[in-house]
């Protein structure tokens, strides 16, 4: 699986013949292009405009995913749990490997939510503040949840709009750090045994 970062909370994952958006951008909200490409599945954190998320579907069996539940489709699986504040963050099981997303994510994590996420091989969490996870409470979060792969999200980046903080400010904090890549290509027999390691993704 190959995940690209589309600035914000947003996240493309692309395999041979399986791609998946979660909270695809738009650019009347953030200032960042859109994306453009279709995919067999979107999942959002916190529903957009009525319709956007849809545009961006291709093929049979093709669906959107926006609130809390378990679902399965084109062979993967998620789990997503209600936050508050109209907020759904999820774990989605793809050829063994565990990816948890805590896009817009304010602050605390219910026992729920810790039970899902923790241990998760990937973690994609906010570290800009400003309505989302500050840099500091991130790191806590990664604390508890302890997973292999951290890639952070929802920080300053060109174009945006939405005030956030430098990235800078949570790698100062972040031990083992690869990037900035284009991509980050996920493989279970190349995720760190013992070790923590950060992705900054380009976006």
């Amino acid at each position: 699986m190959f995940i690209y970062f589309l600035g914000e909370s947003g996240i493309r994952g692309q395999d041979t013949d399986f791609s998946f958006y979660i909270d695809p951008v738009r650019k009347e909200t953030t200032g960042l292009s859109s994306p453009r490409a279709k995919a067999h599945l979107v999942i959002s954190t916190k529903p957009q405009t009525p319709g956007f998320e849809s545009s961006l579907l291709e093929g049979e069996g093709s669906i959107v995913i926006d609130h809390a539940g378990e679902y399965e489709a084109h062979g993967l699986v998620v789990y997503g749990v209600s936050m508050g504040n109209g907020v759904t963050n999820y774990v989605l099981e793809w050829d063994g490997i565990t990816y948890a997303h805590l896009g817009n994510c304010e602050g605390e994590l219910s026992p729920e939510a810790k039970e899902l996420f923790e241990g998760c091989d990937v973690l994609m969490i906010p570290v800009g503040g400003n309505g989302v996870l500050t840099s500091k409470r991130a790191h806590e979060i990664i604390s508890e949840l302890e997973p292999r792969i951290v890639i952070p999200l929802q920080y300053a980046v060109p174009g945006l709009t939405i005030a956030r903080e430098d990235v800078k400010v949570f790698l100062k904090e972040s031990g083992t750090i690869e990037g900035p890549l284009p991509k980050f290509k996920v493989v279970k027999k190349d995720l760190p045994a013992d070790t923590m390691k950060t992705i900054l993704l380009e976006s």
